[in-house]
């Protein structure tokens, strides 16, 4: 191939690269603006998300702002992640719940669990962040909804093994 020949294929080569990443790039907007919407209205549905602020990037959600409780922020993320074309999900939004002391909140956790029926769960507390250790039951999401509808509760670590 003669070199003028090398240089206009090598430019038309170019100019493909810059419209197909251009397209791309729009076509990538297109979403985020899309998925952004979404959000807007399934959190404009319920007051307790009205601080929280989706910030999407290439199918990347990170939702910014607060809560009153952290099963609000575990249900803004499930919310996210049920949006089509959603990516990943970075929760970032800040639990902003009543300080209760450490002590006062484990003992409110192990009395709420045992009246619903849920024993051998270890509890540990510190500075509202919930360690949950121990067996927990087939039921598992059941027993972290109980521990995240608490005030109080600013996080959940699971350390468990469920049992059947």
């Amino acid at each position: 191939m003669s070199t003028p020949r090398r240089v206009v294929w090598f430019a038309s080569l170019a100019v493909t690269l810059v419209v197909i990443t251009w397209t791309l790039a729009r076509a990538t907007e297109k979403h985020d603006a899309w998925i952004r919407s979404k959000l807007r209205e399934e959190f404009a549905e319920d007051a307790k998300f009205d601080k929280v602020h989706p910030v999407v990037r290439g199918g990347l959600v990170s939702l910014k702002g607060s809560v009153p409780l952290f099963e609000d922020k575990w249900l803004a993320g499930r919310k996210a992640r049920a949006v089509d074309h959603v990516g990943k999900v970075k929760n970032e939004i800040i639990v902003k719940t009543q300080w209760i002391p450490d002590g006062v909140l484990r003992m409110q956790l192990k009395r709420d669990l045992h009246n619903h029926e849920v024993d051998g769960v270890g509890l540990k507390v510190r500075k509202g962040v919930v360690t949950v250790r121990g067996t927990v039951p087939a039921n598992r999401e059941r027993v972290l909804s109980l521990i995240a509808s608490t005030e109080g509760v600013r996080a959940i670590r699971e350390r468990t093994t469920m049992v059947e």
